[in-house]
């Protein structure tokens, strides 16, 4: 029993081994983080059968039931939904398969929410907090570093469009590109609160700041306004929630955060007006993307079965002209029509609901959940591999009503 406790499950490494694999496919092309994660998680979803956690749901009449069934029901319509890709839509079934792998396969996560206790919950989620702090810090050097060979890597990957340090520098890419790392700076936030509120403060402070420097650094729009709504999240949990600090230390701390402000404004003016400017501009870029959004919408092939998975996405680039390129649900709406989004939405709404009954046990993960919906509304986070696994883990423990420590023999 201590040589497997030891060991461990696999799914609690999958964010090590594929940020490995982001990590040294600079410096060779025979590294193919995709494949990794595909692989990754198929031998994931292979673990959880062999361990009985991955069965069909045989007790229907729980509520927790109730969202497996639909689980399965989504995982299946978007596996369907290749017959009108295909036919319909006239788009080649390689982009279907494609768009599987990065933004249907990572379901599985779904499974492992639903089947670890809550101390397997903190040993996946410190070893996906220890990558994410590996990723950011990497990042951070090599923003400042800004080394010939990194910036050549991030011109061939199409990362940035001169290959120069003022324009890597605009923001920072790490080695997973700016748009996915917005999203998991944001996870990482979370996650870090996680070990704030459970070690009542002693754990979890550096990681936090980590992250938040981060989600500025990659210069998102979304990740930067959501950063700052986890930050109000957080004071939230500590002061009114767990009671954690006496509520006098609120207004100590907004105090001490304008008076950050102020000195960042003396000292680099110019990097408070550009976070405030990208802020600010938030709104405005929404409205310029709707147009994208409406003709995307207006070109359904049909309006209850969508245009079929992928059909609107990145790889459909040459295929069709209404691309949604930001803009997760909308990308959802067309490719999975009316039916596979009410499907999409019952799910959020369910395990959103369930999960704030219980919000002392999944505050975490009614954050992700929350972090990763707001942030679709500008950008397609669920879509890349390595942001989607970490999504559907959260959805699948706010789905769980109760789990038996029995089933986790062989953790």
């Amino acid at each position: 029993m201590e040589r497997k406790k030891a060991i461990g499950n696999l799914y609690e490494y999958y964010y090590i081994l594929v940020m490995l694999a982001y990590f040294f496919s600079m410096f060779t092309k025979h590294t193919h983080p995709g494949v990794v994660g595909t692989i990754l998680m198929l031998l994931v979803a292979i673990e959880l059968l062999v361990k009985r956690r991955l069965p069909l749901p045989t007790a229907w009449k729980r509520e927790a039931s109730v969202t497996d069934f639909f689980v399965l029901v989504y995982f299946l319509y978007n596996i369907l939904s290749i017959y009108w890709l295909v036919n319909n839509s006239h788009i080649p079934m390689e982009v279907f398969f494609d768009e599987f792998a990065v933004s249907v396969l990572p379901i599985v996560f779904y499974f492992v929410g639903k089947s670890v206790t809550k101390e397997n919950k903190e040993t996946f989620y410190g070893k996906c907090l220890l990558a994410l702090l590996f990723c950011f810090l990497s990042g951070i050097l090599l923003f400042f570093w800004a080394p010939d060979f990194y910036i050549n890597w991030a011109y061939e990957m199409s990362y940035i469009s001169k290959p120069d340090a003022p324009t890597m520098q605009v923001r920072m890419l790490s080695f997973i590109s700016s748009i996915p790392e917005g999203f998991l700076t944001v996870a990482g936030m979370l996650l870090s609160i996680y070990y704030l509120v459970e070690y009542r403060g002693k754990r979890g402070k550096g990681a936090f700041f980590i992250c938040l420097l981060s989600a500025f650094m990659c210069n998102q729009r979304s990740a930067m306004t959501v950063a700052f709504l986890v930050i109000l999240y957080l004071n939230y949990l500590i002061f009114y929630r767990f009671s954690i600090l006496p509520k006098k230390f609120f207004l100590m701390e907004w105090l001490g955060g304008m008076a950050a402000l102020l000195l960042l404004a003396i000292v680099r003016f110019e990097a408070l007006l550009k976070v405030w400017y990208r802020i600010e501009s938030l709104p405005r870029s929404i409205g310029e993307r709707s147009e994208s959004w409406i003709a995307a919408v207006n070109n359904l092939t049909n309006i209850w079965l969508g245009n079929g998975l992928g059909a609107n996405g990145h790889r459909a680039i040459g295929y069709t002209e209404f691309i949604v390129a930001d803009g997760g649900l909308i990308k959802l709406f067309c490719e999975m029509g009316i039916f596979g989004t009410t499907f999409f939405l019952y799910i959020m709404i369910r395990s959103g609901a369930n999960g704030y009954k219980k919000i002392k046990e999944n505050y975490v993960e009614l954050g992700i959940i929350g972090a990763a919906l707001l942030q679709c509304v500008g950008s397609n986070i669920i879509t890349y591999q390595i942001a989607a696994p970490i999504f559907w883990f959260a959805v699948g423990r706010c789905a769980t009503l109760e789990v038996q420590p029995s089933k986790e023999t062989d953790s």
